[in-house]
């Protein structure tokens, strides 16, 4: 309904209203009917519940997972109903003011709008060949063109009441017109590579702590599909390839769970197998289990901080692959440390990458549908980033030395990959809990295995220096020496940990490890 037939009929509707009933309204702007409503006040023969609800994205696209903006003009029992029942049925619900919802919209839609629409016009201005732009498209213009499709070819009428009607959309399209004023000159020869430089930083400002987040998403989403095709054979009479390398190589299409079609990744079968009677985390991992105010409890809250514990678990999982791991595959990746890494070795770097996304994929999946299932907001930003994760930041700020940062994040790494799967186990195996979230785990466990304790302690020649062959031993207490052993060490009647460090050059023999890295192997428990 167009907003200016809904603001006419808003002072006919009362009379027609069940008292129990609720009044909604979809509108895309909701100041102008925040307004009318307040006032008419108390001229309104009905005072039942009124709330504007608006779907932050098209009809065709189902609702779980899916942002709906919210604005409660009159508070209610109904109203109050109506948001969890769109929270149950798997909408993120944000209840905002009206001014806040038409402001933020004025940028994450008419804003974002105007500025896809621009640049297909941009385009049609210069008489791009859509065919000739196809075959040279980077990933920036490959993404951009694929959002303009999607807003070309929508509803003229719902894009033009974006821009009409919301009554800070016209001060967005004047801020989108200076900026590309501000690129022009910035783009100009006396301006330079520093003005270009500033330009750069102010455009990235809006993102403020969320910039690595959009980055990787936009890797993740630019890169899905990418590394399926047929990987170059090894040359087996080159004695760099060991057999770790081989085998990561040819087992990967076999074994990764990102090349699999699993019946337990597919969402309604995920639905399926959710029971609602069973708990979503092990009551035993709960730091306060058998505390007498957790025995206290009622059912309904002790399920609900069991739904927060596997929240938080997944969370953590996340961030260790995020933050820790995926970062020391692109050094490897890159080959920071100087070893001459073969297109095999590359490939089984790559390859690993895509299964770390693809279990960063698995696990919000599970935290999306336990807040689907159990109709609870639960949100990952309420809580604190991975104490792993933090560790692996400080001791990178701490680093002397950009090869030293690369060491502690390759040590980080090491850890976390090498002892995350009994960290998996203790879900996987725990019979009281949801299957879907025990199928999740053993998924990725399966994966664990063969992936960067493989990369990385299988074969010195990937990482260690070719002509001396040594490694960097950690002792529990966390003291390190160079030594030419092939092996692991069980000295200090403690479990050591070693892992094989890019030395080129190498260390004199004796040299003490340093504190950063240090620092790796207490953080997990080493």
């Amino acid at each position: 309904m167009p907003e200016d037939v809904a603001l006419a009929v808003v002072e006919s509707l009362p009379p027609l209203m069940n008292p129990s009933a609720l009044l909604v309204e979809t509108l895309s702007v909701k100041t102008r009917f925040a307004d009318c409503v307040a006032h008419l006040g108390d001229e309104l023969a009905w005072d039942g519940p009124i709330v504007g609800i608006n779907p932050m994205f098209a009809p065709s696209l189902r609702l779980p997972g899916r942002t709906v903006a919210a604005v409660v003009h009159r508070s209610g029992r109904a109203a109050d109903l109506l948001l969890d029942d769109l929270r149950r049925w798997g909408a993120r619900v944000q209840i905002v003011s009206a001014d806040h919802h038409d402001r933020s919209c004025a940028a994450v839609q008419a804003l974002t709008h105007a500025t896809i629409l621009s640049f297909g016009c941009a385009l049609a201005d210069l008489g791009i060949d859509p065919d000739g732009a196809a075959a040279l498209a980077t990933p920036v213009f490959t993404t951009m063109s694929a959002l303009l499709a999607r807003v070309s070819g929508g509803t003229p009428e719902v894009y033009r009441d974006v821009q009409v009607s919301n009554p800070y959309a016209r001060a967005a399209r004047e801020a989108l017109s200076r900026a590309i004023s501000r690129v022009s000159a910035a783009s100009r020869a006396e301006a330079g590579v520093a003005g270009f430089a500033d330009l750069l930083d102010h455009a990235g400002l809006p993102l403020g702590d969320h910039a690595d987040d959009q980055a990787r998403l936009c890797a993740l989403v630019r890169g899905v599909g990418v590394v399926t095709a047929h990987l170059p054979q090894l040359d087996p009479s080159n004695p760099v390839e060991t057999a770790v390398i081989r085998g990561l190589v040819r087992g990967w299409p076999r074994r990764a769970t990102v090349r699999r079609r699993e019946p337990e990744l597919d969402a309604p079968t995920m639905d399926e197998l959710y029971d609602e009677g069973l708990a979503d985390f092990p009551e035993a991992m709960l730091p306060f289990a058998g505390h007498p105010l957790w025995e206290r409890l009622d059912d309904e809250r002790r399920t609900r901080v069991r739904a927060w514990a596997w929240i938080a678990y997944n969370k953590n999982v996340i961030d260790i692959e995020q933050d820790v791991v995926t970062p020391a595959f692109g050094l490897l990746f890159r080959d920071a440390f100087g070893t001459g890494l073969s297109d095999a070795d590359r490939a089984a770097v790559v390859q690993s990458m895509v299964d770390e996304e693809y279990h960063t994929l698995m696990h919000l999946n599970a935290s999306t549908l336990t807040r689907r299932r159990r109709g609870w907001e639960l949100p990952d930003a309420t809580l604190p980033k991975s104490l792993t994760a933090r560790r692996h930041r400080e001791a990178l700020a701490r680093a002397a030395s950009p090869r030293s940062a690369a060491l502690t994040s390759l040590a980080y790494a090491t850890v976390a990959e090498t002892s995350i799967t009994d960290y998996l186990t203790l879900v996987a195996e725990d019979p009281t809990i949801q299957p879907v979230h025990r199928a999740t785990i053993a998924l990725h466990r399966r994966d664990i295995a063969p992936a960067l304790g493989g990369l990385l302690l299988g074969r010195d020649t990937l990482i260690g220096h070719r002509r001396h062959r040594r490694r960097l031993v950690l002792d529990r207490r966390g003291r390190g020496h160079w030594s030419r052993s092939g092996g692991f060490c069980d000295r200090h009647r403690g479990r050591l940990l070693a892992f094989a460090a890019a030395c080129c050059p190498c260390p004199a023999d004796g040299a003490a490890a340093s504190p950063s890295s240090r620092a790796a192997w207490t953080s997990r428990g080493a």
